[in-house]
C-alpha cells in the first residue's frame, strides 16, 4: 500500500492497485489465514506499507512476496523486509505479470541451494538485484 498526502487519492490508489494485483493478494490471503500472524511493516526507504506475515519456520529460512503480502520467518532482518518490499514494489510495477517475477526468482532460489551458490551470486540476477535496489537494501549494508 502507498501512503500520500492526499487521504482521498491515498484511497483511490490503493483502491486501483489492489485489482492491479489481484492475483498476488488472493495468494496472499490464503497465506495470511494460514498463518495469522501478521504485523503491519513500512520500509521507510520507499514508503511501501506491507502486512508482513510471521510463517514461522515453514518452508525453512526462504522468505517471499505476494504482492503488499510479505512472508518472513521470525527475527527477520530488516534487510530481508526491505528485499521483500521491493519484490512488493515490482509488483505494484508489473501488476497481473508479477508471476514472471516468481518464474525468474523461485528456479533462482533452489539453483542457490541445490549448488551451494553463494548468497551474492542470488542478489545479483534479476529479479533479486531489483528487489534490493527498490527495497534500499544498499543504504542498510
Amino acid at each position: 500500500m502507498m501512503k500520500l498526502n492526499n487521504k482521498i487519492l491515498s484511497i483511490l490508489v490503493n483502491f486501483l492497485l489492489v485489482i492491479w494485483q489481484l492475483p498476488q493478494i488472493i495468494v496472499g490471503l490464503i497465506g495470511l489465514a494460514i498463518f495469522r500472524d501478521f504485523e503491519i511493516y513500512t520500509n521507510e526507504f520507499n514508503h511501501i506499507t506491507v502486512i508482513n506475515v510471521n510463517k514461522g519456520n515453514l518452508f525453512g529460512t526462504a522468505c517471499f512476496s505476494s504482492g503488499p503480502i510479505i512472508f518472513t520467518v521470525p527475527n527477520c532482518s530488516e534487510i530481508t523486509k526491505r528485499h521483500e518490499t521491493g519484490h512488493s514494489k515490482q509488483s505494484i510495477y508489473m501488476g497481473p505479470l508479477f508471476f514472471i517475477v516468481a518464474l525468474a526468482s523461485i528456479p533462482r532460489f533452489w539453483i542457490r541451494r541445490w549448488f551451494n551458490k553463494s548468497h551474492e551470486w542470488y542478489l545479483s540476477g534479476w529479479p533479486e538485484s531489483s528487489a534490493e535496489r527498490l527495497g534500499g537494501t544498499k543504504e542498510l549494508k
